[in-house]
């Protein structure tokens, strides 16, 4: 089964895009600092300075579309390597292997 390069790209390239869109919405509600405080916590990070910049259109807009471009890349990566392997002999063997096991039971 392979993958389409550019479907894989749009969605983890959208995926990528809301979680940033969700923490803009978080910034801009005022709720960044207190997560951040509570997340760092969990995980066993002491101290009080977490410090959260003020609220930007152009970064809001600037970062999603930076976390879209990046979850592509990384998607169509994905993709294409998981594609290649596909084609490899060393997988098809290991692939067909583990199908003829199943037959077996």
């Amino acid at each position: 089964m392979d993958f389409n390069k550019n479907r894989m790209g749009l969605s983890l390239g959208s995926l990528f895009a809301l979680m940033h869109f969700l923490w803009v919405l978080v910034v801009f509600f005022g709720w960044a600092e207190a997560l951040s405080k509570n997340v760092l916590t969990a995980h066993f990070f002491k101290g009080e300075t977490v410090v959260v910049a003020d609220f930007s259109f152009t970064l809001a807009v600037l970062g999603v579309l930076g976390a879209f471009l990046c979850g592509y890349i990384i998607g169509w990566v994905f993709a294409w390597l998981w594609n290649g392997f596909g084609k490899c002999k060393v997988t098809k063997r290991l692939t067909q292997d583990s199908n003829d096991n199943e037959k077996n039971y």
